[in-house]
C-alpha cells in the first residue's frame, strides 16, 4: 500500500509534534478574533492596553513615553490570511529616552509552554515566524523575555521592502537558566519592538540576564508619524524549522481567547438581548448566575457598558446598578442587579436584557 507524503508528514509529525494539532502556542495568531473592539481602532498610550484578543502594549519595566500607536484588526493580509494587526504611528515620540519602550507582545501561560523545558538542562529550541510589512525598512527587532523580565532572548529581522508582506523566521535556543513559570502565570513574552531606548536594549540572539525588548540601532518606528506596521500569522513552535501556520477552526481559536476574556453581547446589533435569568430578593435587587463559555485562567473581574433592564416589570424597569457577587464558581458567575424601583417579588424570577441598546454587553477579565 502506497501512503500520500501529505498522509505520511502528518502521521509523523502527530507523534513527533513538527505537525501536531497545538503546535503553535500562540493564540490568535492570525488575528480573527477581536472581542473587544470588532476591528475599530484603539490608541496605545501606556502599557497594558489589549487590542485583538490575547495582544498588548507593553513597556516590560520602561517607561512608556509620550508616543501613541493606534492599533486595530486590518483586512490588510498577505495570500491565505484575511486578517492582521496593524499599528500606526498617531504621535511621534522622535526622542526617545533611555528608559523608554514601544512594545507589543503576547503573553503565553506557563501551562502552554511548560513541555519547552525553559530553565532546565532539557530546554528546547524553538521557532518563530510570522508575515510582516511596514513602511519603513531596515532592521526591526524583538525578544523573548520570561514572566518576570529577568531572562531575555533579542532577536532581529529585517524589512527589505516598504509597504510588502515577507515572511519571517527566528530560531531560538532553549535557555537552560533563570525562572521560567509552568503554571497559569506568564511563562514567556513574546515582544515586538515599536521603540526602545538603550536600557530596555540587549546583546543580540543572546540570553542575558535583564528584561531586553530590543536591540540597539533597530528601527524606532514610533519616531515616524503616520509609520505604519503590520503581522499576522504568528507562530511559536517546538523545534528549530518553522511548519506552515496552523489555522484553528474559528470555535477552537474563540474558546481560547475566552480563556482570558469573555465579552457577552454588544456585537449581535440586537437591542433586546438576553443576557440571564435572575431570583428576585426584597423588592429592588435580583441575582443571576451567567455560564460562562469557557473556565477561565482565574476568577475573572467583571465589567457592563450599555443599558439594562427586568422583564417582566412595569415598563421594563431599568436596571440601576450590576454587580460582581461570586465568581469563585468559574466558569459560573453570579450577579447582582438593582432595580430603579421596587417592585421585585422575593424568589420571582427576571430576565435580564438589554434597553433597548444594541451596544449593551458584559465583560469577563482573567488576562495574564
Amino acid at each position: 500500500m502506497t501512503i500520500s507524503r501529505e498522509l505520511a508528514e502528518f502521521a509523523t509529525g502527530y507523534g513527533a509534534g513538527s505537525f501536531a494539532v497545538g503546535r503553535n502556542r500562540i493564540i490568535n495568531g492570525d488575528m480573527r478574533i477581536d472581542q473587544r473592539n470588532d476591528g475599530a481602532a484603539v490608541n496605545l498610550t501606556g502599557s497594558g492596553i489589549y487590542f485583538i484578543d490575547r495582544y498588548s502594549s507593553r513597556n516590560n519595566g520602561g517607561t512608556w513615553g509620550p508616543g501613541v500607536l493606534s492599533a486595530q484588526r486590518s483586512s490588510t493580509a498577505p495570500a491565505g490570511f484575511e486578517n492582521s494587526l496593524a499599528l500606526t504611528v498617531s504621535t511621534a515620540d522622535s526622542s526617545i529616552t533611555s528608559g523608554d519602550a514601544y512594545i507589543v507582545s503576547q503573553l503565553i501561560e506557563g501551562y502552554n509552554i511548560s513541555d519547552f523545558g525553559y530553565g532546565t538542562a532539557d530546554a528546547k529550541t524553538v521557532t518563530v515566524s510570522f508575515w510582516v510589512r511596514a513602511s519603513l525598512t531596515g532592521t526591526f527587532a524583538g525578544s523573548f523575555t520570561n514572566g518576570s523580565n529577568t531572562r531575555s532572548y533579542p532577536f532581529n529581522y529585517a524589512i527589505s521592502s516598504a509597504d510588502t508582506w515577507e515572511y519571517k523566521t527566528i530560531t531560538i535556543p532553549g535557555d537552560t537558566t533563570g525562572t521560567w513559570n509552568t503554571d497559569k502565570a506568564v511563562g514567556i513574552r513574546l515582544n515586538f519592538d515599536m521603540g526602545t531606548g538603550s536600557d530596555r536594549q540587549g546583546t543580540l540572539n543572546t540570553w542575558q540576564a535583564t528584561g531586553a525588548c530590543s536591540t540597539p540601532s533597530a528601527v524606532q518606528l514610533i519616531g515616524t508619524l503616520n509609520a505604519t506596521w503590520y503581522i499576522t500569522g504568528v507562530q511559536l513552535e517546538a523545534g528549530s524549522v518553522a511548519t506552515s501556520f496552523e489555522r484553528r477552526m474559528y470555535g477552537q481559536e474563540l474558546a481560547l481567547c475566552q480563556r482570558y476574556y469573555t465579552r457577552l453581547g454588544g456585537n449581535t446589533g440586537n437591542g433586546y438581548q438576553g443576557f440571564c435569568t435572575a431570583a428576585g430578593y426584597g423588592t429592588s435587587n435580583a441575582r443571576g448566575v451567567i455560564h460562562l463559555p469557557v473556565s477561565m485562567r482565574t476568577a475573572p473581574t467583571f465589567a457592563h457598558a450599555g443599558n439594562f433592564e427586568f422583564l417582566p416589570g412595569p415598563g421594563g424597569t431599568s436596571v440601576s446598578s450590576i454587580g460582581l457577587a461570586d465568581s469563585g464558581g468559574n466558569p459560573n458567575v453570579a450577579l447582582d442587579f438593582t432595580s430603579t424601583s421596587a417592585f421585585l417579588v422575593s424568589a420571582g424570577g427576571y430576565e435580564i436584557r438589554a434597553a433597548n441598546d444594541s451596544s449593551a454587553h458584559f465583560s469577563f477579565t482573567a488576562e495574564l
